[in-house]
């Protein structure tokens, strides 16, 4: 990882600490409804302390209307994604903050062509804003760290690292597209670990033939799928 490439490692990062917690949800004593559960608290705690930072700034007049509307409307959104069965990672709620930018500033500037000449300052006002508000979300979640919770809050606090990166990268105008390069370079290099780590796990007897065909079918079979995602 470098400072050119966070964005995109921290991205695959948490792909990878969503599937373990996936994953564990079989190999840990709890019930599959329990971590479900442990996962919507730990959201809910975090969109809590967003709005908590939120509202203080709004009480001490130090955020202007329509950008606390277009987050106040983020929140609420992402409120309802969570409350229907966590159908959302952080690529889902870069969506849902995109729609409530655009859905709120309709209000403000009803005449399309008016939208179009939103000052960007205005957007970079938002970005900034937010990425306080996901900082008071990260601090949240590690306040309240277990041992029993850990895999799940380190798994939304990668997620909210993320959203930050992009953030900073759009208000630098960075371009989109050597993000998807660092991204599909990381993903093969993420891949080959994969496999190197099962070839050493079958060479030291610890895996059968069997399971380990299994497995780089499985790796294999994600590798395919990603690489028809990224080219449509």
């Amino acid at each position: 990882m470098t400072d050119e490439n966070r964005e995109a490692a921290l991205s695959i990062i948490s792909r990878y600490c969503t599937k373990i917690n996936e994953l564990s949800y079989v190999e840990q004593e709890k019930e599959p409804a329990a971590l479900r559960e442990e996962e919507k608290d730990l959201r809910f705690k975090a969109l809590e302390a967003e709005q908590r930072f939120l509202d203080k700034l709004i009480k001490d007049e130090k955020v202007d209307r329509e950008t606390a509307y277009i987050c106040k409307e983020y929140i609420q959104r992402m409120e309802g994604a969570v409350t229907n069965r966590l159908k959302f990672r952080f690529f889902r709620s870069v969506t849902l903050f995109r729609r409530s930018m655009l859905r709120v500033l309709k209000l403000f500037f009803p005449n399309k062509s008016e939208i179009r000449k939103i000052n960007l300052k205005r957007l970079e006002k938002v970005r900034d804003l937010k990425i306080r508000m996901y900082k008071a979300a990260i601090q949240e979640i590690q306040a309240g760290i277990t041992a029993d919770n850990h895999k799940t809050s380190s798994m939304i606090i990668d997620e909210y690292k993320v959203l930050i990166l992009k953030c900073k990268r759009e208000n630098r105008g960075s371009t989109p597209s050597k993000m998807v390069e660092y991204e599909r370079e990381l993903f093969y290099k993420a891949i080959q670990a994969e496999r190197d780590e099962v070839q050493d796990m079958f060479e030291k007897r610890q895996i059968s033939r069997d399971v380990a065909n299994i497995l780089r079918q499985q790796i294999n079979l994600r590798e395919a799928l990603t690489i028809n995602e990224n080219t449509h």
